[in-house]
C-alpha cells in the first residue's frame, strides 16, 4: 500500500478562492424514484459532446454564489463535478402571463423564483447564437451562448461563456433554491472552456480544488487544500482521462461477515466522483447484496433500515488504491424528513460505472487535482 503525502504541491499560496457552501434541506424530501431517475440522466452513457446538456439536480445539496456581469448580478448556484458546463436562468424565460393574442406563451415557474440573468444590464456581455439545450428525457430548454465576466469570490474571470436558459420545465425545478449550475467536472467541456480552466490560465488560481461538505454546508477551496478540514495523509488514485469525468478505479466495496457479508466490484471497477449527486449508486446485483448485508429493506426504489441501528450497521469498507475507506453507518444512513424513515445510502441505478457522491465526500475531504490527473482523499474532520 502506498501512501501519497501532500507535499510542496499543496503549499500554501496567494492565489486561493474560499467558497462557503449552504446546505439545502430539501434533498431528504425527494422520493426514490426522483432520485434515481436523476442519477440515470446525470451519468448516461453518452459522451460529453459540443452540445449544451443539461440534467437534472433534483436533490442538489450544497451552494455557493457568484456574479455575473458588469455591474454584477448575483446569482446561488450547485457547484457540480459532473458536467463542466455553466446555466442560469434569463429574462428571456418568462414569467409573466401571456396577452390575449399570445395565450399560448407559457409561464416558467422556476424562473418567478429564482434570478433572472440580464445581458443588456452587463456591460461586458457578448450574446452568441442561439443553442438547443438537451434536457435529457424531461422536456427542451431553448438557451443561448453567452459570454461575460463571472466572479467566484473576489477573483474575477473574463470573456467566459455559459448557457442562459430561456425555457425551464416547472417539473424539475419549481421548489429548489439554486438559480444556476458551475461545472467542475474534469477537462473542458465541448468546444468552451471551463470557469476553472479560466480561473487557472486568467487569475493563476492552482490547478486544483479541495471540497469538505458537512451536515451543515461546506467549503469549495480554488488552488489549495484547508488542512482543518481532515486528518492524515491524502490518498491518491489517477484520473480516467478520457472519461470526461473526475473517474478513478475503485477496488472493491464490502460490508459484514460471515453469511451476512457482500461484496461489490470485486475485479476492481471505474467510478465518478460526483458532488452533484446524494448516494452512492452501483449495479443492482452489488447494491442489493449490499443492502441486504446491511439489513436494509426495500420499499420501492428506497431501502429503508430502522433508525436506531445508526450506530450498530456494519461498517462499509470501499477500497481505492488499496486503501480502505471506511463508512459507518452514521455516514451512510439518513433521515427522510416526510417519512421519518431511515433510508440507506446506496442505491442501484442503470449507470455505467459506480457514483461516488456527497455521503462519500462528506466522510472523507476531497481534492480534484487536475494539474496531476488525480482524487485525494482524507478523513474529513
Amino acid at each position: 500500500m502506498k501512501l501519497v503525502l501532500l507535499l510542496a504541491l499543496f503549499s500554501v499560496c496567494n492565489a486561493m478562492i474560499s467558497i462557503p457552501l449552504y446546505k439545502h434541506d430539501s434533498l431528504s424530501r425527494v422520493s426514490g424514484d426522483a432520485r434515481v431517475a436523476a442519477l440515470e440522466q446525470r451519468h448516461g452513457v453518452e459522451a460529453v459532446t459540443s452540445i449544451v446538456q443539461l440534467t437534472s439536480y433534483d436533490y442538489m445539496g450544497f451552494l455557493g454564489d457568484i456574479t455575473i456581469g458588469t455591474p454584477a448580478q448575483k446569482f446561488m448556484v450547485a457547484f457540480d463535478t459532473s458536467t463542466t458546463l455553466n446555466w442560469v436562468p434569463s429574462i428571456y424565460c418568462n414569467t409573466k402571463p401571456a396577452k390575449k393574442f399570445h395565450k399560448k406563451i407559457p409561464v416558467y415557474k422556476f424562473c418567478i423564483n429564482h434570478t433572472r440573468y440580464d445581458p443588456g444590464n452587463s456591460s461586458t456581455s457578448i450574446t452568441g447564437g442561439g443553442v438547443e439545450c438537451n434536457y435529457r428525457n424531461m422536456g427542451d430548454m431553448y438557451c443561448n451562448e453567452t459570454y461575460d465576466t463571472i466572479c467566484v469570490s473576489k477573483t474575477c474571470v473574463k470573456n467566459q461563456s455559459f448557457a442562459v436558459g430561456g425555457k425551464i420545465p416547472d417539473r424539475y425545478y419549481t421548489t429548489y433554491p439554486f438559480g444556476g449550475v458551475v461545472g467542475l467536472a474534469y477537462g473542458s467541456g465541448g468546444n468552451s472552456t471551463s470557469l476553472f480552466l479560466n480561473m487557472i490560465k486568467q487569475a493563476g488560481i492552482k490547478p486544483y480544488f479541495g471540497l469538505y461538505l458537512s451536515l451543515d454546508g461546506g467549503e469549495i477551496l480554488f488552488g489549495g487544500v484547508n488542512h482543518d478540514h481532515y486528518n492524515g495523509d491524502l490518498i491518491f488514485a489517477s484520473v480516467n482521462t478520457t472519461s470526461g469525468y473526475w473517474q478513478i478505479k475503485m477496488n472493491s466495496i464490502s460490508t459484514g461477515t460471515g453469511n451476512h457479508s457482500a461484496t461489490g466490484c470485486k475485479d476492481g471497477c471505474q467510478a465518478r466522483v460526483d458532488s452533484g449527486t446524494q448516494f452512492i449508486a452501483g449495479p443492482a446485483k452489488d447494491i442489493d447484496a449490499l443492502q441486504e448485508a446491511i439489513g436494509a429493506k426495500k420499499q420501492g426504489n428506497e431501502y429503508i433500515i430502522d433508525c436506531k441501528e445508526m450506530d450498530t450497521a456494519p461498517n462499509v469498507k470501499v477500497m481505492i488504491a488499496e486503501f480502505p475507506f471506511t463508512l459507518t453507518g452514521n455516514d451512510y444512513i439518513f433521515k427522510n424528513d416526510t417519512s421519518g424513515k431511515c433510508v440507506s445510502g446506496f442505491m442501484s441505478a442503470q449507470v455505467p460505472t459506480w457514483v461516488l457522491g456527497d455521503i462519500f465526500i462528506r466522510t472523507y475531504y476531497t481534492v480534484f487535482d487536475l494539474g496531476n490527473k488525480r482524487v485525494g482523499f482524507a478523513k474529513a474532520k
